[in-house]
């Protein structure tokens, strides 16, 4: 099948790994295995889809790292792997990704530091790695991402405060979910420059000082 683009076998009961055969397909450009009873890991020749733009393998049963190679896909834009047993670190080539809209990985055991890389992806809409176990600061490029409607981190174990200015260049978010971490400090007044955020959850964590008044001038808020 040298011409397929597309391959979507979702909401099945399939099991093993996926058929290596997948990964000499050079015009796949849409796969979708999601919420199957899949297993293995992805493995390195994933590098060999370079006309790849959607991946998604959510509710599986998947482990091991991310190959490196994954990130020689260039044509991404959707990549959700939602609920598997991935692990290990998130690697700094992850912002070679620079067509990424949706990077959905919540759910797993991924581990180490964000990469500041995720800078790289100014044209991310919805970042969500939430119900990991990442550890360190939330890399301050994050919030430079005017793209950016959705920031999901919640329950890990990061650390550190939110930058001052952590709404100024964030027209677009909706939403921010950091509940369930280690932050510590004030929230920023400059959270209501965000003006079309309607949910903001930063429960269990170690927050101080006032709530600052500027939350009023959500008046999306929820």
């Amino acid at each position: 099948m040298s011409t397929l683009k597309l391959i979507s076998l979702a909401e099945n009961k399939f099991s093993g790994p996926i058929p290596s055969i997948f990964f000499n397909m050079s015009s796949l450009q849409y796969i979708d295995l999601s919420n199957n009873k899949l297993s293995g890991t992805l493995p390195p020749e994933v590098g060999n889809l370079t006309m790849l733009t959607d991946l998604y393998l959510d509710n599986n049963n998947f482990e091991d790292s991310l190959p490196s190679s994954l990130f020689k896909c260039k044509q991404l834009q959707y990549l959700s792997l939602w609920s598997n047993n991935f692990k290990g670190k998130l690697l700094p080539e992850i912002g070679n990704l620079t067509k990424l809209t949706v990077l959905q990985l919540p759910y797993n055991n991924f581990e180490g530091a964000i990469p500041s890389e995720i800078g790289n992806l100014q044209n991310l809409e919805h970042f969500n790695l939430g119900v990991n176990d990442f550890v360190g600061t939330i890399p301050l490029e994050i919030f430079n991402i005017s793209t950016i409607q959705e920031i999901g981190i919640i329950d890990n174990y990061l650390s550190g405060t939110l930058p001052s200015y952590m709404g100024l260049f964030l027209p677009s978010l909706t939403g921010i979910f950091l509940g369930n971490n280690e932050l510590r400090g004030m929230i920023p007044a400059s959270i209501s420059n965000a003006s079309q955020l309607f949910t903001v959850i930063l429960t269990i964590n170690s927050f101080s000082g006032l709530i600052p008044k500027t939350l009023g001038n959500l008046r999306l808020l929820r």
